[in-house]
């Protein structure tokens, strides 16, 4: 029988610009930025970008770890920024459902 184990919650917030076991994106992760019409913390500019993960926070990580981080995103000519998860649009799960639809009709 194959065990598994729950990573360590850690005891304060963490930042990582490394992968962490167990969060839903990958630094380095090509991803879509998607602004939310009633967030108006999130910088316009970045909506529609694309851009990759470049570090993932947690700073309740009792309520956050591993599953809900804040996401660095880094655009070209735009630098770096904070999104929640649900304004981001990941990429490579379009591409591998299109991969796995266009093989199923096949």
């Amino acid at each position: 029988m194959k065990r598994t184990t729950t990573p360590a919650l850690p005891a304060q917030a963490v930042f990582s610009r490394t992968d962490i076991a167990g969060a839903p994106l990958r630094v380095g992760q090509p991803v879509v930025v998607v602004c939310s019409d009633d967030d108006d913390s999130a910088d316009e500019r970045f909506h529609g970008c694309r851009g990759e993960v470049a570090g993932l926070l947690y700073d309740d990580p009792a309520r956050q770890f591993p599953s809900n981080p804040l996401v660095l995103v880094a655009v070209a000519a735009l630098g770096e920024e904070w999104f929640f998860l649900s304004e981001l649009y990941d990429e490579a799960a379009r591409r591998q459902a299109e991969r796995a639809a266009d093989g199923a009709s096949a």
